[in-house]
């Protein structure tokens, strides 16, 4: 199947949706990016929660799920970031941490805004089947 242009615009590895699409097809892409869309603003707060407590601990758990997330929907730019993250916490960065936060969160953010149009287009597309 083509990739709908909602999923070539959210910057997801092809790889990665490939990998999805042979597992379960497109409903099980729509179903994973649903649960990403769900579960990372949860993620996201509780990482910058960390943050703000000087919690190293958590905020490397925190990055890790997100991170862990992010990478399989073949988020790579917001895994690579959350990564960036969880590896300056786990070093002592915390400085480090504070000025990756808002990179991070940009990237997320504007990925569940097109997640949202890419969930839409593929069970628009398996309604009409």
């Amino acid at each position: 199947m083509a990739e709908r242009s909602g999923l070539s615009g959210l910057g997801l590895s092809a790889e990665a949706l490939e990998g999805l699409r042979q597992l379960g097809g497109d409903r099980a892409i729509a179903e994973l990016l649903q649960i990403y869309r769900e579960h990372t603003p949860a993620r996201i707060r509780r990482l910058k929660h960390a943050v703000r407590q000087g919690n190293r601990e958590e905020v490397v758990k925190a990055a890790h799920s997100l991170k862990s997330g992010s990478l399989t929907i073949g988020a790579s730019v917001a895994a690579e970031r959350a990564g960036g993250v969880e590896r300056a916490a786990r070093d002592g960065r915390m400085g480090d941490v504070r000025r990756q936060i808002a990179p991070l969160e940009s990237e997320v953010l504007q990925l569940l805004t097109g997640i949202e149009g890419a969930i839409r287009e593929i069970r628009l597309d398996l309604d009409g089947r």
